[in-house]
């Protein structure tokens, strides 16, 4: 899978005839620098200075290094828009159709971008395909609005006929849900307070002795047993009909406790509630659990990578688009590493890129 060409496609915002170097290869550098155990603006500067003639034919720059200014100035200047469609070419060649297909949608703040913590951080939403470790999507929540706004309009982006779309309590919204049954995708939302007349049907429905279904799970490991019992019950019956008539696409109520056992320790008991649009006569409490549990894969494969691996939360370009850019190419170059059917760990396989030119140009596909 050739990558080169994907940045070929990006509109250039400079000034036409004072660039000496093709914004293609400035953006091939950054992603080539992440790919490699990089972090910021001046080694994408030290990889190219050092490195640059052994990334033929991945680089041309034939006026030499670009600057670290350079970097920073183009960063700031692309149009996110432009990665992300780069990113979505990218995805959507591995994977053709989102029938199927688990998707998490969860936010994250980058940290780095507000250093004192005052005032407002970049929020990115991102859309997550867990069985695929993709980033298939991304929406920025804006500093005068907040996720519930900005969930739509990710939405929007994708084609979402046959897939299972799973969100935290922020998007247990009755406009999320129906837009989500309109685009005929099936739910499993997280329920609060927040929705308090559907909170307390559900709650009071898991409360009385009925027909339902159920799934447990045990782990044990790392000096601690979890037991996790997923119930489902109907909605229908046991919604009052003012809560009926608003959530008319809710089919199944869900009820997950969570027990945690360590040595010398009381056990920590959680309950959590769900609703969901899978028929509660079709779909099991097994194929329910999984996709409850599916969804922290955002949190530990994506989230925890970009902040761990990547150090997205150190990084502290923040002016215009730069903050953006730099998490789009991240996720490109995870998405990437996530592509390669070896036994490395993340970090190995960016220390093998940086060492070996051909096993880099082997995660690129050239």
């Amino acid at each position: 899978m050739e990558t080169a060409p994907y940045f070929s496609s990006v509109h250039d915002p400079r000034v036409v005839g004072r660039c000496k170097h093709k914004l293609s290869d400035i953006l091939m550098v950054a992603l080539i620098t992440y790919l490699c155990g990089g972090e910021d603006y001046s080694d994408m500067y030290q990889l190219r200075r050092f490195r640059g003639k052994e990334f033929k034919p991945l680089l041309e720059l034939p006026n030499g290094c670009p600057s670290e200014d350079t970097f920073e100035r183009v960063m700031q200047a692309v149009h996110p828009d432009e990665i992300a469609a780069c990113l979505e070419v990218y995805t959507s060649q591995i994977i053709k159709d989102l029938s199927g297909i688990h998707i998490a949608i969860d936010g994250k703040k980058m940290r780095g971008t507000n250093p004192r913590g005052h005032g407002e951080s970049s929020y990115i939403l991102s859309a997550w395909v867990n069985e695929h470790s993709l980033s298939i999507a991304q929406e920025v929540v804006g500093e005068k609005t907040n996720e519930i706004t900005c969930v739509p309009k990710l939405l929007d982006k994708l084609a979402l006929e046959g897939a299972i779309v799973t969100m935290d309590a922020m998007g247990t919204q009755v406009e999320i849900a129906e837009q989500l049954v309109k685009k005929k995708a099936d739910f499993v939302l997280a329920l609060k307070g927040n929705q308090r007349h559907l909170f307390e049907d559900t709650t009071d429905a898991f409360s009385t002795r009925q027909p339902h279904k159920r799934h447990l799970e045990q782990e044990k490991g790392h000096g601690r047993i979890d037991k996790r019992s997923y119930k489902v019950l109907p909605a229908e019956g046991n919604l009052t009909d003012e809560v009926a008539r608003r959530w008319p696409m809710v089919r199944s109520l869900v009820r997950f406790e969570h027990e945690v056992t360590k040595l010398n320790a009381q056990p920590s008991k959680e309950t959590r509630y769900y609703i969901s649009s899978l028929d509660f006569n079709k779909a099991s409490a097994k194929e329910i659990a999984y996709y409850i549990r599916e969804h922290w894969g955002i949190e530990n494969r994506l989230h925890w990578q970009l902040d761990v691996t990547f150090r997205e939360d150190a990084c502290r370009a923040r002016k215009n688009f730069s903050a953006r850019n730099l998490n789009l190419i991240r996720k490109f170059s995870l998405a990437i590493l996530r592509q390669q059917h070896d036994n490395l760990s993340l970090k190995a396989r960016r220390w093998k890129c940086s060492l070996r030119i051909d096993y880099l140009k082997q995660v690129l596909g050239f």
